[in-house]
């Protein structure tokens, strides 16, 4: 399996720099025979539970991360597992899941190699980025931000080409010890056939919105019990004035038997439809679930190590009905036919409403233009949103 690994990177890596066209055909005949030769270990893994890793040794710090919005949190008590952080820990805690241990590692590790490879198309072309309200960035800034660093810049120096970025997702798969994002963890639920709800800590960054939810599998039909794989933080981030950054996976499970699992995923939902959030327990009452989404994070109940971790990374800076406040202040965000002038006011009104330095208004408004947003030029507006 390790040979399999390093010849699929060997191969991904020349096809990517395009060293020759023979080798672009080896690389389809061997993704041929990779297929072939694990489909039965694909579907057992598919065949498998997600519970194995319930009651295994916790994760003090990632339990202080857990967000408080989860599926039916407030009936539940999420627990997280300690999973060895060497830069495997996307697949460690995927393998803990099946298993109850990370033996599983390695093949997880290849299978998303390759479905990333077999599917570029389907990936680079995800409905997310489609549907998702980025609030006047343009879907390549999204798309950006959710690629690993040597992905991010073949995807700047390639003019944005978005399959050859998925290729290079797949080569950082094929490669182990290396650290894994968001399209692996969207391959990961296919590979697992079933779905993955990704837990992103409570902070206020228009990313978490993208982030955190369920992340359904490409696939017709699939188990609907969900896996739980928290963005966690492994070490501290002692950089003065920066925001703290997930540099971990863990799996999570429920420290209480649930008998409606069932309810957390919508089986009505189009299979490419991934992340749905606002998932709701059978029979609770709309308002109240409403109340608690706008309820500010220093009203929550919380214990004083949770709140002291989070405090500490810089997740309750801010106060968690940011929502609320966009949405009073910019019922419609433009109704101008001048486009650009539109997205230069979200962009400003992002940066205000997270308590940014208005400093930040020109970097963001320039990675905007690079991805191809066409803000045209970006003078500081000399008005202010409060």
């Amino acid at each position: 399996m390790d040979e399999d690994l390093a010849a699929l990177f060997k191969l991904l890596d020349s096809h990517i720099k395009g060293n020759s066209d023979s080798e672009g055909d080896q690389l389809k005949r061997f993704l041929c025979t990779l297929e072939k030769k694990y489909e039965k270990q694909k579907e057992f893994i598919r065949n498998l539970g997600c519970n194995a890793h319930v009651g295994l040794k916790e994760d003090e710090m990632a339990n202080a991360l857990i967000p408080e919005d989860l599926p039916e949190s407030a009936d539940k008590k999420y627990k997280a597992v300690k999973t060895t952080g060497n830069g495997d820990c996307l697949y460690n805690a995927a393998s803990l899941t099946l298993v109850g241990n990370e033996s599983y590692t390695t093949l997880l590790r290849l299978l998303v190699a390759l479905e990333l490879v077999l599917n570029a198309d389907v990936y680079a072309q995800h409905p997310k980025f489609t549907y998702f309200p980025a609030g006047g960035r343009h879907p390549n800034t999204v798309f950006s931000l959710c690629l690993t660093n040597s992905s991010n810049k073949l995807f700047h120096d390639t003019e944005h080409d978005r399959k050859l970025a998925i290729l290079s997702e797949a080569r950082v798969a094929s490669k182990p010890k290396e650290w894994s994002g968001y399209f692996h963890l969207t391959a990961l639920a296919t590979v697992l056939g079933r779905p993955v709800f990704s837990s992103y800590p409570n902070c206020q960054t228009w990313i978490r919105d993208f982030v955190h939810g369920i992340i359904y599998p490409q696939m017709a039909t699939f188990s609907v019990e969900p896996v739980f794989l928290l963005w966690s933080r492994e070490g501290s981030d002692n950089r003065p004035g920066a925001w703290s950054e997930p540099n971990h996976f863990v799996p999570l499970y429920s420290a209480e038997a649930s008998d409606s699992i069932d309810a957390l995923v919508d089986t009505t939902k189009s299979p490419g439809c991934s992340m749905v959030k606002g998932l709701k327990k059978t029979g609770q009452d709309p308002e109240e679930s409403n109340k608690k989404k706008t309820q500010p994070c220093e009203q929550r109940q919380s214990t004083a190590t949770k709140r002291g971790c989070l405090e500490q990374f810089g997740f309750l800076s801010q106060p968690s009905s940011l929502k609320n406040r966009r949405k009073k202040i910019f019922l419609k965000p433009y109704t101008s036919a001048d486009a650009k002038l539109e997205k230069k006011i979200l962009t400003a009104f992002t940066v205000v409403a997270l308590e940014r330095p208005f400093d930040d208004y020109e970097t963001v408004c320039a990675l905007q233009n690079i991805n191809g947003a066409d803000l045209g030029e970006v003078p500081v507006p000399n008005f202010c949103l409060i």
